[in-house]
């Protein structure tokens, strides 16, 4: 238990740049591993996203009410249909809102990646605005880019939280 919150808390409470510069640079110095811009990338969105996405899941699991856990006991539910038709679909519909931020928090953290020269929307952005010599219009539209994909990400988990409500009869 302690290592996986030695995990979360390190990886939640260091800025992801530093994470992506420590992984490519210093983690080769210290371990002999080498790895290239793209799997540090990964590497670094996976621990950093990891580590938030984790807590969100344990937080929505403790947030079921006790009841429900003694309810689905006393219909001598087993382990297997106790989370999965009891616990999970109620966690699953208080997660969404936290799972969402993420996911746009995600999609605009992909820009940190253009430090160690991976080439996604920022690093092609200043490429372009350094070819063209017109970086307002070519940031503009890097920034165009960003606002329709967190709207489009908006929208679908907003579709979902609609998709799970709870009804009430």
């Amino acid at each position: 238990r302690w290592v996986v919150v030695a995990f979360i808390e390190t990886f939640r409470n260091m800025p992801l740049l530093v994470q992506l510069v420590w992984i490519h640079f210093a983690l080769p110095a210290f371990s002999g591993i080498r790895t290239d811009v793209f799997e540090s990338g990964l590497i670094a969105l996976t621990f950093n996203v990891g580590s938030y996405v984790a807590e969100i899941i344990r937080a929505g699991i403790e947030a079921i009410p006790k009841g429900q856990w003694e309810g689905a006991r006393s219909l001598s539910l087993g382990g297997y249909p106790t989370w999965r038709y009891v616990i999970l679909p109620q966690a699953f519909r208080m997660m969404l809102p936290a799972l969402a931020n993420m996911t746009i928090s995600l999609l605009k953290g992909t820009s940190i990646l253009s430090i160690i020269s991976i080439a996604e929307l920022m690093r092609a952005t200043t490429r372009i605005s350094t070819h063209t010599a017109r970086p307002v219009e070519m940031f503009t539209i890097a920034a165009v880019i960003y606002f329709i994909f967190g709207i489009l990400f908006v929208r679908a988990f907003a579709w979902l939280e609609r998709r799970y409500e709870l009804r009430t009869f």
